[in-house]
């Protein structure tokens, strides 16, 4: 069961303070990674607000929380099918695609908001949702080369563990309610297990990499769980 939702105006209540850390975006540093994510908690995350002692924040709205996730599927979509990107796609997040083909973007940081734009070009490795190596990116504190050396100086195992250091994040320090430890460095660990990862992907692979060197070696295509064979706990 569910609700169809019509609104007599188009109100836009967070419009305004999001278009401000829009623009606040790009200029690196601190700032960069403040306004990405206060924007992400505003604009979502306080439409969702709930506490421990089970009372609500006071932008608690389900139905408007509902739109935001919906038009951005919606959008997604129209993107890879506009550019005809379906049999192409490698990765798809919250707010982007991955593919093996052009979707004729320009690379460039001044578009508004809500507009495609290319962020990079290059190889790829992809171990799960919240796991993916490309560019810059350091899921778990690795990059595409360390993540790559590691399985390659190891390629028969199925598990992998590095010592590195990081600077403590922005979650993290509050979370510990310590900001005067933002930015300290400090040593952790990261480690992933493909017997793991296999058990907990949400998509049905007709094969699954045993070793990290088959995982470097292979591409492994799935599909789309049925809602008949997701498990629905009552």
């Amino acid at each position: 069961n569910g609700y169809f939702i019509k609104f007599t105006a188009p109100v836009t209540p967070m419009a305004i303070p999001l278009k401000r850390l829009f623009n606040q975006r790009g200029q690196g540093g601190l700032i960069n990674d403040l306004a990405k994510r206060i924007s992400t908690a505003m604009g979502y995350g306080k439409f969702l607000e709930k506490h421990e002692d089970g009372t609500v924040g006071n932008f608690y709205n389900p139905p408007y929380a509902a739109m935001i996730n919906s038009i951005c599927n919606c959008q997604i979509t129209d993107f890879v099918y506009e550019n005809n990107l379906q049999d192409d796609v490698v990765h798809i997040g919250v707010d982007g695609v991955i593919s093996t083909k052009d979707a004729n973007l320009k690379h460039q940081d001044n578009v508004a908001m809500g507009q495609w734009r290319l962020t990079g070009i290059g190889e790829v490795l992809i171990l799960s949702s919240g796991r993916v190596y490309h560019g810059t990116k350091k899921p778990h504190g690795l990059n595409y080369e360390q993540i790559v050396k590691l399985i390659e100086e190891h390629p028969r195992e199925s598990y992998y563990t590095a010592n590195l250091k990081r600077r403590q994040t922005l979650e993290e320090s509050i979370q510990l309610d310590d900001l005067n430890g933002l930015g300290r460095m400090k040593d952790t660990t990261s480690s992933f297990d493909l017997n793991l990862l296999r058990i907990s992907t949400d998509r049905n692979f007709k094969d699954f990499p045993q070793t990290g060197g088959q995982l470097l070696k292979n591409q492994y295509k799935s599909t789309p769980l049925s809602a008949e064979e997701t498990p629905v706990n009552v």
